[in-house]
């Protein structure tokens, strides 16, 4: 009869600390070691994706939709498409320039919007935008021949880059001596 008794008992805490096990997590504090079914060496940790690296331009693609008009100003969203073959990283503004037919650099002011630049990670295939605004009627009483730049397209530079061949064939007319205002990429004004 103890054998019986005794058996059940066993029985009975396997249950209970099987039962505990299954418990929720949200009573484990950090200073609680993980639980486990089993005694022994620890686990092996989960693997994990390493780091995206910086977007360079090696791997990435130029586009640009179409213009937006207003009364006096323009708006384009340019995007940058990862075609390499891991996930890469962009954060921040980066620049763009104004470029004649040949793909040389014309007078241009970049400007930066005031919003703050967000870690964009961008996966094989995926894209992300900025968006570029410029005044089409000088902001003064200034000669539009001598304070307006045309330019026959757009060099775009990743963040962290030198300027490049990411040059994206788009006509820009960009006053206040060749202006351009761009939000950090993965962000538009609105």
């Amino acid at each position: 009869m103890d054998r019986a008794l005794t058996a059940r008992a066993s029985a009975a805490l396997a249950v209970a600390l099987v039962l505990s096990a299954c418990g929720d997590d949200a009573e484990t504090t950090a200073a609680d070691p993980p639980r486990s079914a089993t005694s022994g060496p620890a686990a092996t940790a989960p693997v994990t994706e390493a780091p995206a690296q910086r977007c360079t331009s090696a791997v990435l693609s130029v586009a640009a939709g179409e213009v937006q008009p207003f009364a006096s100003t323009r708006r384009l969203l340019v995007s940058l498409t990862n075609q390499g073959t891991a996930p890469c990283t962009l954060l921040g503004f980066g620049g763009t320039a104004l470029v004649d037919g040949q793909g040389t650099q014309l007078p241009t002011r970049f400007l930066r919007s005031q919003q703050e630049p967000r870690t964009v990670v961008l996966r094989r295939g995926e894209s992300t935008v900025r968006e570029l605004s410029w005044r089409v009627v000088p902001s003064t009483q200034a000669d539009p021949a001598v304070d307006c730049v045309t330019g026959a397209g757009l060099l775009v530079t990743p963040p962290d880059e030198e300027p490049g061949e990411l040059v994206v064939d788009q006509e820009v007319t960009a006053c206040d001596g060749g202006t351009l205002e761009a939000t950090p990429w993965g962000q538009t004004a609105d």
